[in-house]
């Protein structure tokens, strides 16, 4: 039998207002405006994990995320996906 510990499972919660830009959207952008908005969203989702989350930092974690785009437009999947790269950096540290 496994001990307790390894069948225990926590949710974390965490809604972020909005989305980062998309690469359709970024592309021709000056590297700096790009890294100044990609830093700001990584923070932003570094402080909402680190409020609600105060134990030891995880080994390793299952991601789900929801995205409500709030229009009935049609909207590439693939760019949805990799406007969050900066979101799962702040969950990374």
């Amino acid at each position: 039998m496994l001990p307790l510990e390894s069948t225990v499972k926590q949710i974390l919660e965490i809604w972020l207002d909005g989305l980062p830009s998309n690469p359709n959207k970024t592309r021709g952008q000056h590297w700096s405006k790009l890294y100044k908005e990609q830093q700001e969203w990584k923070m932003a989702t570094w402080l909402l994990a680190r409020s609600a989350y105060k134990g030891a930092p995880l080994e390793r974690a299952h991601i789900h995320y929801s995205i409500f785009v709030g229009d009935a437009r049609a909207h590439d999947p693939d760019n949805l996906i990799a406007s969050l790269k900066p979101i799962q950096d702040g969950l990374k540290g």
